[in-house]
């Protein structure tokens, strides 16, 4: 019993040797102890070694979170200014094609020809200027020599056709054994003349029925005396002249109405209403 006592006594004694000890190490107002001094700045000097590289680390840590998070928000800004700008192209291209469509069908309403509307199905690379393909054939009603224009006037002429498709040859393939009789209105005169070539950009015109001085801007359309196109059909205006190389004849430069590197819709033409 007497043992007991003892022991809960020694115990309650630590207890406040401890709580005084704790009260002083913990109050930074007093002045510390030599002992304390000895234990607490080796401690303290410990703490600060091992702080800094763990300090280093979270901040390393932090900066690479950080940076992973910027470049994640710029890759995504990037893709949505990329997405943003392939749907303003197709938009635009959409635009296109709508303002296309409804100027060859403002031309269908407004003309006394008897018109088939098709769309360019295929354009080999190697032969641009040369042929295209349709999405029409001898079922639609199209024929071999028919004429083929789009919105802004004569591109070419069907050459082959099958029951579902036809191919176009190109104005731009004018040559030797494709020429086109062109007529030149040049003011209140119209100049007759032979489209034979394309080059540069330009179709060339030679042979014109009379050697007289051809403005700028003239307009320039099919004469209807090759059998092969009516009369008509706009080709383009002239955009200036030079002589040939014995300074005899007048060589015109005419600049095509219709860009050629841009065609999607055409219209066949079967002949007048």
């Amino acid at each position: 019993m007497k043992k007991d006592k003892f022991n809960l006594l020694l115990l309650i004694l630590l207890i406040i040797f401890f709580l005084i000890i704790f009260f002083f190490i913990i109050n930074d107002n007093r002045k510390l102890t030599i002992i304390e001094t000895i234990i607490k700045e080796p401690i303290l000097y410990t703490e600060k070694i091992l702080e800094k590289p763990i300090y280093l680390i979270k901040e390393d840590i932090y900066d690479y979170k950080n940076k992973k998070l910027v470049q994640k928000k710029l890759n995504d800004n990037a893709k949505l200014e990329n997405n943003y700008s392939l749907l303003k192209i197709e938009l635009n291209e959409k635009n296109k094609e709508l303002d296309e469509l409804k100027k060859l069908m403002d031309l269908n309403n407004n003309s006394n020809l008897d018109i088939i509307n098709a769309s360019i199905i295929n354009r080999n690379m190697y032969s641009w200027y040369k042929e295209l393909t349709i999405d029409k054939g001898f079922k639609d009603g199209i024929k071999d020599g028919y004429p083929v224009i789009n919105k802004d006037g004569l591109i070419g002429k069907i050459v082959k056709t099958s029951k579902n498709m036809s191919s176009v040859k190109l104005l731009t393939s004018v040559n030797e054994r494709f020429r086109v009789a062109v007529l030149i209105q040049n003011d209140d005169e119209s100049v007759f003349g032979i489209l034979s070539n394309y080059k540069d950009g330009y179709f060339v015109i030679t042979d014109l029925s009379y050697n007289k001085e051809i403005k700028k801007d003239s307009v320039v359309i099919t004469s209807g005396l090759d059998d092969i196109f009516p009369r008509g059909l706009m080709i383009g205006k002239v955009d200036y002249s030079k002589k040939d190389n014995f300074d005899l004849e007048q060589i015109i430069y005419v600049k095509p109405s219709s860009n050629f590197n841009d065609i999607k819709y055409v219209s066949i033409v079967k002949g007048e209403k």
